[in-house]
């Protein structure tokens, strides 16, 4: 097998069908937890709900996206398979935006959701001024600087096997994105606004 250009072996990536199967496995597996959480959860707060009630100066800081309509069906494998195989690709279709919300701003009304590191794209950007904000490509979508998965409640039964199968990837349940925006942001404090003081001179 030759060698890219930089002496590294070029990743395959995984493909959809291969996704699929794994989320159709997961599902068939945990049906019944599955079921009792999507009733048991019913009517109580979500992902959307939890990132809505943090201040706007927090959120402001990240980038979301939601995984929305996926697959050829739309159906919950569809959907899984979707967020599956951006684990295993590291890519991305569709826009992000800020998690804050507003017109432009990360569906967050989704089962699955990626949210990126504090005051960081969750695209990575192509190098050079002439590039401008484009966003690095593979043959999936573009490619992401994920630092969490967030998976709604009524997919919290799946959570440990999926975290088994990605042990290198962030996957938190949607009541931890409060605290996962506190550590990132602890690690980027922004400087602390200097109060003015007066000058005082002293007497000749």
């Amino acid at each position: 097998m030759e060698n890219t250009p930089n002496n590294q072996v070029e990743k395959t990536s995984v493909p959809y069908e291969y996704s699929f199967e794994v989320a159709t496995k997961l599902l068939k597996q945990y049906n019944r937890e599955l079921a009792l959480a999507d009733n048991d959860n019913f009517g109580n707060r979500n992902t959307p709900e939890i990132i809505y009630e943090l201040p706007e100066e927090i959120t402001e800081r990240f980038y979301g996206h939601g995984i929305t309509k996926a697959g050829p069906n739309c159906t919950h494998a569809d959907t899984l398979a979707a967020f599956i195989n951006i684990l295993d690709n590291n890519a991305v279709k569709g826009y992000y935006g800020p998690l804050s919300g507003g017109q432009f701003g990360a569906y967050a009304n989704s089962d699955f959701l990626l949210i990126s590191h504090c005051d960081t794209e969750l695209g990575i950007l192509e190098t050079g001024i002439e590039n401008g904000n484009k966003l690095v490509q593979n043959e999936i979508g573009w490619e992401g600087n994920i630092g969490a998965y967030v998976v709604s409640n009524k997919y919290y039964p799946i959570i440990e096997e999926l975290r088994k199968l990605y042990p290198d990837k962030n996957i938190i349940k949607a009541d931890e994105v409060p605290q996962y925006l506190a550590q990132e942001i602890a690690k980027k404090p922004l400087p602390e606004k200097q109060e003015y003081t007066p000058l005082h001179h002293s007497s000749p």
